[in-house]
């Protein structure tokens, strides 16, 4: 058993408290009682300043990584120009590199509007060549793309009957 006033030990059935005299309020062969917990240091405005800080810094840079992994309209329509050589057109993409994706005409891809690239492609050979892509919304659908106007390249495979 535990003196309530100065939390010493004293012996079960004791009276009063052998250190200080306070009587207890027990009665014989009471269970013990713990003695009082400190209290608790308070936490520093700097400490949650820092740690508020901390996380903001995690948030953000988890942000910016997820940010960095979502496809926008360049990534797709160079993903597009890719794909059509290869699918539609039977050829490798070994034969250009896309070289520059530009807006001509951008904003907020609303319903039934479209946004319009110029894009340009460096051939096997070294030549610049550009074609114009654009970019829709339909109703409920994804964006999509379409090529406009393809480069001359993809016209010359073409003609090689490479299909």
């Amino acid at each position: 058993m535990f003196c309530g006033k100065c939390g010493k030990e004293m012996p079960d059935g004791a009276v009063a408290c052998p250190a200080c005299g306070a009587p207890t309020d027990a009665p014989t062969g009471a269970a013990p009682t713990p003695p009082p917990q400190p209290p608790k240091a308070p936490v520093s405005k700097g400490k949650v300043i820092g740690f508020s800080i901390l996380g903001v810094i995690v948030v953000l840079i988890l942000g910016l990584i997820v940010w960095a992994f979502i496809p926008n309209d360049k990534t797709r329509i160079e993903d597009e120009l890719y794909r059509i050589m290869e699918e539609e057109y039977n050829a490798s993409g070994d034969l250009f590199s896309v070289e520059k994706i530009s807006p001509i005409m951008k904003g907020e891809i609303e319903e039934g509007k479209a946004n319009v690239y110029v894009f340009t492609i460096r051939t096997c050979g070294g030549d610049l060549q550009s074609g114009v892509a654009v970019v829709s919304k339909e109703k409920d659908k994804d964006r999509k793309i379409e090529i406009a106007h393809t480069p001359d390249l993809f016209d010359q495979i073409e003609a090689l009957n490479l299909k």
